[in-house]
């Protein structure tokens, strides 16, 4: 009587610890899919992101405004906040390697 593998036992004969053929291959994007990826953010709408990006711009510079003791609501009507910070932020994202490192993180945790 010949003695069988606990992983036959359990799993059965034929068992493959790796994907075999094409399902190895569908584990990593192709060309076509990152181009793909790539004309939809180019394509995307952003006011999602301008919106949202307004709200965290708007909460960092009240808590500098509170810092200083005044009133953020006091000053949510002056043109020229919204203006300086968009400049400043602006000037800066392009260079920014925080910005790519959270960029990459958030999307990589996305799954």
């Amino acid at each position: 009587m010949r003695r069988r593998r606990i992983s036959e036992d359990v799993f059965g004969a034929g068992m493959q610890v790796a994907p075999a053929g094409t399902g190895a291959v569908l584990t990593r994007p192709s060309t076509i899919s990152l181009e793909i990826a790539k004309q939809s953010v180019q394509a995307m709408p952003l006011d999602a992101l301008y919106r949202d990006f307004g709200v965290v711009a708007a909460r960092v510079v009240a808590d500098e405004l509170e810092s200083r003791a005044l009133r953020a609501a006091d000053y949510a009507t002056l043109s020229e906040l919204p203006a300086v910070v968009a400049k400043r932020v602006v000037g800066y994202l392009m260079k920014s390697e925080e910005f790519s490192r959270a960029f990459i993180q958030a999307l990589s945790a996305r799954g």
